[in-house]
């Protein structure tokens, strides 16, 4: 009697135990609203615009959900056509002492190019 009711115990007992040990697949954090990175960890052109952009929209900060994250500010992105506001966002530091160095549009030539922001 007691073979009878082994191998569906024990195959319950293995699942549990297998079950026990999956840890689920979680997405990376989203970029902050607006950033693209570097793949060097510094400034990077990633777009260029013909003209400057308008001055920045003034944004209302939000209160900080806690200390581990730093606002980062919107700013005008060239969709080669027009230029199109991307909303500032939350992101969190990857280091308590991280200051956020927002990206900006550089002049370059007969045009802008858009340099990245980065945590320093």
């Amino acid at each position: 009697m007691l073979y009878k009711y082994s191998a569906p115990v024990a195959l319950t007992a293995f699942g549990l135990i297998l079950a026990g040990c999956y840890t689920p697949q979680t997405a990376a954090p989203a970029a902050p609203p607006g950033y693209s990175g570097s793949a060097s960890g510094g400034y990077a052109p990633s777009t260029y615009a013909p003209s400057a952009p308008p001055s920045p929209i003034v944004e209302v900060v939000p209160p900080s959900p806690n200390t581990m994250v730093y606002w980062q500010p919107g700013h005008w992105a060239w969709t080669g056509a027009q230029w199109s506001w991307v909303s500032g966002g939350y992101a969190e530091r990857p280091r308590v002492q991280a200051v956020w160095v927002p990206g900006h549009w550089q002049q370059n030539g007969s045009g802008y190019m858009w340099m990245d922001g980065q945590w320093q």
